[in-house]
């Protein structure tokens, strides 16, 4: 089975640190990116199987990174997390995230969608 990739974009380290150590049994490969901007960058430079961003960081939000990922790759799964937002669930799945979890997360939850992401199908590019 070949590695699959996630982004975890936070700006604050620690969150970044707890997802990786959650899910780190796994066997995924895990990029990390404090910011949308170098995540954007990142997307540009690696090949990325799934992206999980906080929603509010200091150059950007999460809905921003969505967007620009969403005009150049309709298909990739994003999983938006956040500890507050004036976006309802239903408006971030009209931006396109695949799924949103509120902070505090529930990891086994995350490993459910990520997994469904994984091994479920969906339409290529």
């Amino acid at each position: 089975m070949q590695p699959y990739n996630i982004l975890i974009v936070d700006d604050d380290e620690d969150i970044r640190f707890v997802i990786l150590m959650n899910l780190q049994q796994k066997n995924y490969n895990f990029i990390e990116s404090s910011s949308g901007n170098d995540a954007y960058k990142k997307l540009k430079e690696l090949h990325v199987d799934l992206v999980i961003t906080d929603m509010m960081m200091p150059d950007g939000t999460g809905l921003e990174l969505l967007q620009k990922i969403r005009q150049e790759d309709k298909q990739l799964p994003v999983i938006v997390l956040t500890a507050y937002s004036k976006l309802s669930n239903e408006n971030l799945f009209g931006y396109g995230a695949t799924a949103f979890f509120d902070k505090p997360i529930d990891y086994s939850k995350l490993e459910q969608e990520i997994s469904k992401q994984r091994f479920g199908t969906r339409p290529t590019n």
